[in-house]
């Protein structure tokens, strides 16, 4: 469960991505794009201050390259679920490489302004988002 007393939020921006989702029967078996807008929870340990413009541009590194490219193809990633949790692996991994302090992060990825999805998801977590 996340400790709201030290949790910071970024909200990443929008980029945009087209893909395909092969094995779905209807329209999103089609090459089509959206313009995902990435959102990241960073739950700090209680020793340390987290800096929003060092967690922003640290993460903001990793998700630039995936904008205008076609994610499918060249990543072989098809579902903002496989997204979601490509951006919370490489995001963490860069976090640890820099000697960021903080505890578990967690990545929203929004397709449309009605559709998301949390990586990690646990079905414990008590907030709303």
């Amino acid at each position: 469960m996340l400790n709201t007393d030290s949790l910071r939020i970024l909200d990443l921006g929008e980029i945009s991505c087209s893909h395909r989702i092969a094995w779905y029967k209807g329209k999103c078996s089609n090459i089509h794009g959206h313009n995902y807008r990435i959102k990241l929870y960073v739950e700090g340990d209680n020793k340390a201050w987290l800096d929003f413009v060092n967690l922003s541009s640290v993460a903001k590194e990793v998700i630039m390259k995936y904008d205008h490219k076609d994610i499918t193809t060249k990543f072989g990633i098809e579902t903002a679920e496989q997204f979601a949790e490509r951006l919370y692996n490489e995001i963490k991994e860069k976090y640890e490489e820099k000697k960021i302090p903080f505890k578990e992060i967690y990545v929203e990825v929004w397709e449309t302004s009605k559709f998301g999805v949390l990586y990690p998801y646990e079905s414990t977590c008590k907030r709303n988002i």
